[in-house]
């Protein structure tokens, strides 16, 4: 048609070609008994197109997306790289005009093969900022972050947070459920923690249990000191009750705040899930010695202060604060035995009280007396 100039018709069916890479060599894989290569061809073919649409950008650029897809078919099936940075710039142009998932997930491919993991990553956005989920599609995030420098895997981190915080619509669930656990993985394995924090932020403590990868995130905000990773350990554990790793670690997060028998009961646990690890026999035994040396002085400060109390609290000393023969006489004169009984026994416990400088309980005491005072006057 193009030979004989029939445009008219050349564009009529050119317009009805998807964009897709369904155009290919008569390959089959292992079972195809004849193989026939077209790039020949179809090179003729699509230099011929480009040509009589040189004036058309739309089409002329959908030919050169066309046969971009053609030369990358090969490399995602058979390992076969037949395209060139060009084809990558008219991949590029196409996506431009319109979003396509085809596109998209060569594109990546692409940029992952001249390691330009910075545009494989933006092009993996431009998967979800158009609602599509990569679980349905070719894309492997893996491609990234197992081939990433530990420098650049930081830029790229950066460069998903800003993402996150503009787009519009993000959707955290499938954004768990797909990069965020490999993305988490391979920060942990580079001591990344302050940016699985930041990725984390946007990440329920369901979501981030259901990524499997909720110790990595507890242990970075432990390390960031923030609380969150005491109730992370706590939703781990729960589903897996015999993870001795998350369980140590809850007990170093209870260490550092000073409660020392839940640190203990973890620590055990630990070290009885898992008595080969010696970090957790080694935990065990340091805060065992804690509470022990920590019993020892309040013992000792509990010994001190009842040499002073029985040094300072004499006769005088009560007569002084009104704690008389006297007074105790005035409350012999209640009519009602029970009451006088209680009374004695309150003001007895509240003059004890202000000696051994319990003033809460003391004030207590006082205000009881009182108010049973008022009653039986009302009464």
């Amino acid at each position: 048609l193009i030979n004989i100039g029939k445009l008219e018709e050349v564009a009529a069916y050119f317009d009805r070609l998807p964009l897709n890479n369904t155009i290919r060599d008569l390959n089959d894989g292992p079972s195809c008994i004849i193989e026939v290569e077209f790039d020949k061809e179809y090179k003729v073919i699509f230099d011929s197109i480009i040509k009589t649409f040189h004036k058309d950008s739309v089409r002329r650029n959908k030919a050169r997306a066309l046969y971009a897809l053609y030369l990358y078919y090969p490399s995602e099936i058979y390992g076969i790289y037949r395209y060139k940075k060009s084809e990558v710039k008219a991949l590029e142009n196409a996506l431009k005009i319109e979003f396509n998932k085809v596109i998209v997930e060569a594109l990546f491919d692409m940029y992952c093969y001249y390691q330009q993991y910075l545009e494989a990553n933006n092009v993996f956005f431009e998967l979800l900022s158009n609602h599509e989920n990569p679980e349905n599609s070719t894309i492997c995030y893996d491609s990234i972050t197992d081939n990433v420098s530990d420098e650049m895997l930081i830029t790229i981190a950066s460069r998903v947070i800003t993402k996150i915080e503009t787009m519009e619509d993000f959707d955290t669930g499938v954004f768990s459920a797909t990069i965020f656990r490999t993305l988490v993985k391979r920060l942990y394995r580079s001591k990344g923690y302050s940016q699985i924090v930041l990725l984390s932020d946007y990440i329920s403590d369901n979501e981030i249990l259901d990524s499997n990868c909720a110790f990595e995130c507890a242990y970075s905000y432990s390390e960031n000191g923030n609380e969150r990773a005491q109730a992370l350990y706590e939703c781990l554990i729960d589903k897996e009750p015999k993870n001795s790793s998350a369980i140590n670690n809850l007990g170093v997060i209870f260490e550092r705040k000073g409660a020392l028998v839940d640190a203990l009961n973890c620590f055990t646990k630990a070290h009885t899930l898992s008595p080969e690890e010696a970090l957790y026999k080694s935990n065990l035994l340091k805060v065992q010695k804690k509470i022990d040396e920590t019993e020892v002085k309040v013992r000792a400060q509990r010994k001190r202060e009842v040499k002073r109390i029985a040094k300072d609290v004499t006769l005088e000393f009560f007569e002084e604060m009104g704690y008389t023969d006297d007074l105790k006489k005035l409350f012999l004169t209640i009519a009602d035995e029970s009451l006088r009984n209680v009374l004695l026994r309150d003001l007895q416990e509240c003059a004890l009280s202000i000696a051994t400088r319990q003033d809460k309980s003391a004030t207590i005491m006082c205000g009881s007396i009182i108010e049973a005072l008022l009653l039986t006057k009302i009464t």
